[in-house]
């Protein structure tokens, strides 16, 4: 585990990702290009508030 560190603080927050899905359907295909899109979003806001996404 990593901490991230301040003048006065040492800290690691972690936050789980959790999509809920109808009747065990699958939350994404492959083929629609919903996942790129997704992952590009998330690796943006990360970037943009320093979030290291694991």
């Amino acid at each position: 585990m990593e901490y991230r560190k301040d003048a006065h603080r040492i800290y690691s927050l972690t936050y789980p990702l959790i999509f809920g899905v109808k009747s065990r359907q699958p939350a994404f295909i492959e083929g629609i290009g919903i996942i790129e899109a997704l992952k590009t979003k998330i690796i943006e806001l990360s970037e943009n508030f320093e979030v290291k996404v694991v």
